[in-house]
This record gives C-alpha cells, sequence and structure tokens, in this order.
C-alpha cells in the first residue's frame, strides 16, 4: 500500500520535469506554494506564508514536515516537528 505523500511526490517530480521545458508555466493558484515546496510537504497556503513569512525571515531550521504520530489509536500529522529540539509548530 502506498502512503498518500509517495503519490504527492511522484506528481511533484513529473510537475518539475514538464515545468523545465515550457517557457511559460501557469501558475497552480494566486499564492499556492510552489512545486518545490508542495514537494517538501507545504501543503496549504497558510504553511507556505509561515515559510515565507516566519521560518525564512527569521534563519529557523528547517524542520521535518508532515510527521505522523499516532495518539491513543488514530494517526495525526504535525505540520513542523524541529527534530533537535523537539518542538513542533501546528498551522491551524
Amino acid at each position: 500500500m502506498a502512503s498518500p505523500t509517495e503519490g504527492r511526490a511522484r506528481f511533484t517530480s513529473r510537475s518539475q520535469e514538464g515545468s523545465g521545458c515550457r517557457s511559460r508555466t501557469a501558475s497552480l493558484a494566486p499564492g499556492a506554494p510552489p512545486i518545490d515546496e508542495i514537494a517538501d510537504g507545504v501543503f496549504s497556503n497558510l504553511e507556505h506564508r509561515y515559510v515565507r513569512n516566519v521560518e525564512r525571515p527569521h534563519g529557523l531550521p528547517k524542520p521535518k514536515r508532515q510527521v505522523r504520530m499516532s495518539r491513543n489509536g488514530t494517526s495525526a500529522y504535525l505540520d513542523n516537528f524541529f527534530v533537535g529540539y523537539g518542538v513542533t509548530a501546528s498551522q491551524s
């Protein structure tokens, strides 16, 4: 069984390959995350704004994104998990 992120990774790599052979590529949507950020786990406009306006300007370390965790038998995903610090940042 494939995980949901595996399919997304295949899509983004194909999109990146295809966009390199066209002179102009259409944007996904105004303010949408770039394809490389989607491949990195940035899925929503809110997460994209966090990366663009907080993480990069303040020089924060790059977190692991969309980390799956299990709590009471159910799965949940952490938006950003800063591994060396044991800290999470979640956009809701």
